[in-house]
Formats: C-alpha cells, structure tokens, sequence
C-alpha cells in the first residue's frame, strides 16, 4: 500500500490489531539526534513507565498521573540510542564511542558509569544474556564493529569487525544468533556457541539499502531487518535462504517511508511492530502476515506528519507506544482477539 502524504481518504485503521482509539501524553517532549536513528523510547518493565531522551536526559513518564520525571544524571553527549533491559539503562552517542550506563531505579543515587569505547558513533545497543549469567552490551559502531562490553566487570572485551558501519544488531532470543546491519544491503549473521564466543555465519543480501533496525521473535524462528527503501524483510532462521516476506511502508523508497524502528511483540501475541521516519506506525500479524494495520500517528497540523522518534511495546504487550518531538502516543492491543486461534478445518 502506498499513501501520500495528504490522502486522508485512505481507511488506515483496518484490521484491528489496535483499538484505533489513541491516547496522547503531550507533556513530552523527545529529541530526536540524529535523523536516522531513532530508537529514544523503552517500556522495560511495567506499561505504566515509558522512558525516553529529552536534550541531554533520560526521562520517565508515568502514563497514571501523567508526571514526567528524570530518570537518570543528564548525559555528558548527546544520546543517540537508548536501551533499557536487565536492570540496566544503556545510552550511547557521542563521536567517540561514549557509553553510559546506569541501574534502573536507582533514584540518581550514584553517578552514571562512563566508557569511550572509541572508534566512531555508536548507533545502537543491545543488552544480552550472556552464558557466564553477566549481561553484556553489543554496541554498533561506526567504524564498522560491534563492540563487546561486559555491564559487570565494565570493561570492553572484545570486537567484531565487519566490511561497513554497523546501525543495529540483535540477538536472538535463545541466545544463539546474531543479527547485524548497516549502511550496505547485506545482513550478517554470526553463531554463539555455549561459552558466548561468536562465529562468522552466512551474510545474506538484503532488499536494497542500508537499514537500521532488527528484531528477533520470541521464539527465535524469525528475524526481520528494516531498511531505509521502506521494506520489512523477514527470514525463517532455520531456512536463510531468502527473505519469508517483505512487508512496505506507505512511502517505500521516500525519505518519510524510511523504516527507523523494529519490534516483535512478547509472546504469545505473534506482532510485529515497526514506524517509519514519519506520520505511521505499522502492526503486522506474524501468523500469517496477512493483517497489517497502519496507524496514522495524529498531528494537531493538517498535512504535516511527525517525525517519529522511538516505539516500542509495554512489557505485557497490551499497549504500543510511539514517540515524537512533541508527545507521546498509546494504542490498546486487541489481545482477546490475538488469543484466540482460529478452529482447523474438519478433514
């Protein structure tokens, strides 16, 4: 499907994967860094705290009474990616790898951990668990690696080196794949053995352009890469060798139908989130990828979208958030319905 940017004719909301009804918090208030990463909002353990980047600081919103807090010391650079898991707050920017780290709920009690971990920009993190049972960090660099950090020891202890600028990377949610992508079509894969050691796998070509999301499903049997031509490509990790599916954005091959940000739901809920650079968020049924869903992210503005800075699922997977420069927007899963399967044909 393919809508312009002021075709409001176009019925956006069907199939409900979403109760189209949205929610809007206007007192916050993101800032978006830089105009191809966009991964600034984390709902890490309760759908009732939102987090995201404002200037220089990480901030909280409570959805129930509506208040905005700081949820950590303000960052000495600007925060091009944020990644909220394991307990842990991971913020990463800077032009020389910087990286902060700090504990989730610390009430700013201890000052941030801070690394450069050199090279270039860091365009994402990952947390992972690792083997040894200490979360570690994949942080994508600009200067063509992924490097290794250990969040306990807080150290660097490794590096993977690739043939471009690395955007994104994911680990599978078993723990034995790893996904990455960057500023070529190609999509590499590495293996992860038992002791958290990773192994060059297949590189696999992708739709076209750079991209700049991945996202593993809960169940480790599908990957999908978002590139900057508008295009979800879906991989069956036991079967690589192409692409499932490929799934658009209203505007594929524009600028405003770049796809910036990339989510699977939790279990068992089988969606697929994704946002492009501005104006619609995308909720897509992974069973059989046959109901898509656009959102149109509502702007006080007629004809002029919001560029989109993050988006991303409550823990439950009951809600769906999506960032802007001027506010936050919630949509209700329809989870009675993703619960329910359809009965099997009598033979």
């Amino acid at each position: 499907m393919t809508i312009s940017d002021d075709d409001e004719s176009v019925r956006l909301y069907e199939p409900h994967l979403a109760n189209p009804a949205s929610k809007e918090y206007s007192n916050v208030k993101i800032t978006i860094q830089h105009w191809q990463l966009r991964d600034l909002v984390s709902c890490p353990d309760t759908s009732s705290q939102v987090y995201f980047v404002s200037d220089h600081v990480l901030r909280c919103l409570d959805t129930k009474t509506q208040k905005v807090t700081r949820a950590a010391h303000e960052f000495p650079f600007a925060p091009r990616s944020v990644r909220i898991n394991h307990g842990l707050i991971c913020v990463g920017g800077g032009e020389d790898g910087q990286l902060c780290v700090n504990k989730l709920h610390d009430d700013l009690k201890r000052p941030p951990l801070f690394m450069e971990l050199g090279g270039s920009i860091n365009n994402s993190i990952f947390i992972w668990d690792r083997p040894c049972g200490t979360p570690g960090l994949l942080v994508s660099n600009n200067d063509k690696s992924i490097k290794l950090v250990d969040a306990h020891r807080w150290n660097m202890y490794g590096e993977l080196k690739f043939p471009t600028q690395i955007n994104h990377s994911s680990v599978s949610t078993d723990g034995k794949m790893l996904v990455s992508v960057g500023d070529t079509s190609e999509v590499f894969l590495h293996n992860i053995d038992s002791s958290g050691a990773f192994h060059k796998g297949p590189v696999l070509q992708g739709t076209g352009e750079a991209a700049f999301a991945t996202s593993f499903s809960p169940s480790s049997s599908e990957f999908a890469v978002a590139s900057q031509d508008g295009v979800v490509a879906i991989y069956d990790t036991r079967n690589l060798g192409r692409e499932m599916a490929n799934i658009y954005s209203t505007r594929p091959t524009r600028r405003s139908g770049a796809i910036r940000t990339l989510r699977y739901a939790p279990a068992p809920l089988d969606l697929l989130l994704f946002t492009e650079a501005n104006g619609f968020a995308h909720l897509v049924c992974t069973r059989n990828r046959e109901k898509h869903q656009i959102l149109r992210v509502p702007t006080a503005m007629p004809y002029r979208m919001r560029d989109i800075a993050g988006a991303c699922f409550s823990p439950d997977g009951h809600k769906v958030f999506v960032g802007t420069e001027t506010g936050l927007v919630e949509w209700n899963i329809d989870t009675k319905a993703r619960q329910c399967f359809p009965s099997r044909a009598p033979r």
